[in-house]
């Protein structure tokens, strides 16, 4: 995608589900993955349906931010176990054992896990990907 002006003149890449990289989740195909790599972060759109979910597990090299955008997600974090919904942003710390799952019906939610993020196999190299040069972030 070309690099598009902001209100100051420079350039900035923006990305909209189309300009993703789309696929389903490895191993899934019932779940909906749209994800962009950037030069240290990555972020995904992914939708899935109830009850769809991994198993309770950690990240020991990454933390990671999700914010649910539609539907309800079952989250247990640590020693928390909650329904949340949309507009809720959940913080995972490295480590710390979680897990999600939609309930009432499928969810969408954006997962923004850091750059060194080794357990999205969805999010990889062919996924649009700005560089870094020195100033700002542009497109390749």
């Amino acid at each position: 995608m070309p690099a598009q002006n902001n209100d100051q003149g420079s350039e900035m890449p923006f990305y909209t589900l189309d300009d993703m990289r789309e696929g389903a989740q490895k191993g899934n195909p019932t779940v909906s993955v749209h994800s962009a790599v950037g030069e240290f972060m990555k972020v995904a759109v992914v939708t899935k349906p109830e009850g769809k979910g991994p198993a309770l597990h950690s990240h020991p090299n990454e933390e990671q931010w999700t914010l649910i955008l539609e539907g309800q997600m079952h989250f247990i974090l640590g020693d928390e176990d909650r329904i949340v919904g949309p507009g809720t942003s959940v913080y995972i710390p490295r480590n710390m054992l979680h897990r999600s799952r939609p309930v009432n019906g499928p969810a969408t939610f954006c997962v923004f896990p850091d750059g060194h993020c080794t357990s999205m196999p969805s999010i990889d190299s062919a996924a649009p990907r700005p560089k870094y040069n020195g100033y700002r972030l542009c497109d390749r």
